[in-house]
C-alpha cells in the first residue's frame, strides 16, 4: 500500500491499517518510524513491531491477517520489554483508527 501527499509517494505499507495508522500519525505531528527494527523473541523468534513513536518512547501494532497470533506475539514482545509502552492500533468505522493499551499477565 502506497501513501502519497501531493502525488508523491511517500512510503510504502505493508496493510491498508498501517497507511491510515500512518496518516493519523502525520496529522497528530508525531514523529515515528515503521517497522523500526527486528527484535529476537524469548522462543528465538523474531518480531517486528509496527511503529515506534519516538516523543511517546511507544511501541504501536496493527492487527491484520491473523489477529489470534498476532495478539499473542504482541503480548509476549510486550512483556519481554516492560519498560516500553505498547498500544495496538484499531481500525474503526469511517477510516477512523483509535489506540488500546496491550493487555499483559504482568
Amino acid at each position: 500500500m502506497n501513501y502519497k501527499n501531493e502525488g508523491k509517494i511517500l512510503m510504502t505499507y505493508r496493510t491498508d491499517i498501517d497507511r491510515l495508522c500512518a496518516e493519523t500519525l502525520d496529522t497528530l505531528g508525531e514523529r515515528y518510524m515503521y517497522r523500526p527494527q527486528h527484535f529476537k523473541m524469548p522462543d528465538g523468534s523474531q518480531f517486528v513491531p509496527d511503529f515506534y513513536l519516538y516523543e511517546k518512547q511507544m511501541f504501536l501494532y496493527t492487527l491484520s491477517e491473523n489477529p489470534s497470533e498476532s495478539l499473542y506475539r504482541i503480548q509476549a514482545f510486550a512483556k519481554a520489554n516492560p519498560y516500553q509502552e505498547h498500544m495496538i492500533v484499531q481500525n474503526g468505522k469511517e477510516s477512523n483508527v483509535w489506540f488500546v493499551p496491550v493487555e499483559t499477565d504482568k
